[in-house]
C-alpha cells in the first residue's frame, strides 16, 4: 500500500471514527461491541497518517465493517431524532405556540440530535412559564361551551347526565366573570414580568380571546339566573329518590304476669311475716 492510498484510507477512517464515537455518546452500546472497534480510538486522535503504527493499519474489510456500523448507528439516531421532534411539537402544541425552531436541522445526525435536545429543554422552560395562563384560557373556553349548552333548550330533563351538566352550567355562569377578571390580571402581570406587550395563544393575543369570550358570555346569558333552559325550574330536574322500604315493627312478647304463691312457699311466707307493711302484721304478735 503506497502512501497516497494509506492517506486516503486514514482520512476516511478518521471521519468514520469520529461519527461512530459520537453515536456512542448518544446510544447505549454494549462494551463488548465497542471492543471490536478499538483501533478507531487511535485514528480519532491521530492528526496524520504517520501517527498510525504499521501494526494498527486496518484492512479494507475492517473499513467496510466500520462503515456499516456507522450507517447502522446513524439510522438509530435518526429515528430518535424523529421521536424527539414529535415530543418538541407536542410541547409547543400544549403551550399553544408555534415552534420557533422550524427548519433548523443540521446535516450531521449527531449534531442534529444534540440540537433537538436543547430545543426540548428550551420548550419545557417556556411551557412552565406559560402553564398557569394557558390552563386558565383552556378552562374558560370549556366553560364557554358549557354555558352555551346550559342556556340552550336542547336537553333531556329525565337524563341524569344532563341534570349534572345543568348544575355545572349554573355554577359556571356565576363564576365566569370572576374567572375572566383573574385571567386578565395574570396576563398583565406576565407582560410586565417578561417585558412583552402580548401573550400569544394560538397565534392570537390572549386579550382578544378574552374579549371574544366576554361577547359570547353576554350573548348567551339570561336575566333570570335561577332558571334553567326553557324556563323549567331547576327543582323539576331533580332526580327523584327511590322511596324507602317501610320498616315493620318487631313484635316483642311480654313476659307472663307473676303467679300468686301458695302457702307452701317458704320464701313467700317468710317474706310476708317480716314485712311491716303487711295488713296482717301486729306488733303484739311478736311479743307473745
Amino acid at each position: 500500500m503506497d502512501r497516497m492510498e494509506k492517506t486516503e484510507r486514514f482520512v476516511q477512517l478518521k471521519k468514520l471514527a469520529g461519527s461512530v464515537i459520537s453515536y456512542w455518546s448518544i446510544i447505549s452500546v454494549p462494551v463488548e461491541e465497542k471492543l471490536n472497534f478499538i483501533p478507531l480510538l487511535h485514528y480519532a486522535k491521530a492528526e496524520s497518517v504517520d501517527e498510525i503504527p504499521e501494526h494498527l493499519a486496518v484492512s479494507e474489510d475492517f473499513m467496510k465493517t466500520v462503515e456499516n456500523e456507522s450507517n447502522r448507528l446513524e439510522k438509530i439516531v435518526a429515528e430518535m431524532i424523529v421521536r424527539k421532534k414529535s415530543k418538541l411539537a407536542q410541547i409547543y402544541q400544549r403551550s399553544h405556540l408555534e415552534s420557533p425552531f422550524a427548519g433548523q436541522e443540521p446535516s450531521d445526525t449527531s449534531v442534529a440530535f444534540k440540537l433537538v435536545k436543547e430545543q426540548i429543554s428550551i420548550a419545557k422552560a417556556v411551557s412552565m412559564e406559560r402553564q398557569d395562563i394557558v390552563t386558565r384560557v383552556e378552562l374558560l373556553q370549556s366553560a364557554c361551551d358549557e354555558i352555551e349548552w346550559y342556556v340552550s333548550p336542547d336537553f333531556n330533563s329525565s337524563s341524569t347526565e344532563d341534570h349534572q351538566r345543568v348544575a355545572r352550567g349554573k355554577v359556571l355562569v356565576d363564576f365566569f366573570p370572576k374567572m375572566m377578571e383573574d385571567l386578565e390580571d395574570k396576563v398583565t402581570l406576565w407582560n410586565l414580568k417578561e417585558g412583552k406587550l402580548t401573550f400569544s395563544f394560538d397565534g392570537v393575543d390572549v386579550r382578544q380571546k378574552v374579549e371574544a369570550m366576554k361577547t359570547s358570555y353576554a350573548r348567551h346569558i339570561k336575566t333570570d339566573m335561577d332558571a334553567v333552559p326553557g324556563g323549567i325550574d331547576i327543582q323539576q330536574l331533580v332526580v327523584p329518590r327511590r322511596p324507602r322500604t317501610p320498616m315493620v315493627p318487631v313484635q316483642v312478647n311480654e313476659p307472663p304476669p307473676p303467679q300468686p304463691s301458695d302457702g307452701d312457699d317458704s320464701m313467700a311466707s317468710s317474706g310476708s311475716k317480716s314485712d311491716s307493711k303487711d295488713s296482717d302484721y301486729h306488733p303484739s304478735d311478736s311479743e307473745e
